[in-house]
């Protein structure tokens, strides 16, 4: 698996029991409901889910996207969005390289 997609969702996880820890801690001395700690953990996650999808293909690169290890399609130059743990993109240089040959 890709380092950087599983640092992202161990960064997730983390987050969301840190999340719960820090709920649990404040619904038990009655500053907040459980009722908007729930609701602010969902959208938190949410927001960082995400964002954290977001891709950026420059114009002379292709995105190749893979779902669960198999080909699913090509990304076009621009922002692009994949669900991240399910997905992963490698970009193509599209550029052409020339070489002396002596």
């Amino acid at each position: 698996m890709n380092n950087n997609a599983s640092n992202q969702i161990g960064s997730i996880v983390g987050l969301f029991v840190f999340l719960v820890f820090m709920g649990g801690m404040l619904g038990q001395t009655g500053a907040i409901s459980i009722t908007a700690i729930i609701l602010w953990t969902i959208i938190i996650l949410s927001v960082i889910f995400l964002i954290g999808g977001l891709r950026v293909i420059d114009q002379y690169e292709r995105g190749v996207i893979l779902t669960l290890g198999k080909y699913t399609g090509t990304k076009d130059p621009g922002l692009n969005w994949i669900f991240i743990g399910i997905q992963r993109m490698i970009k193509v240089d599209l550029r052409v390289t020339t070489i002396d040959i002596p």
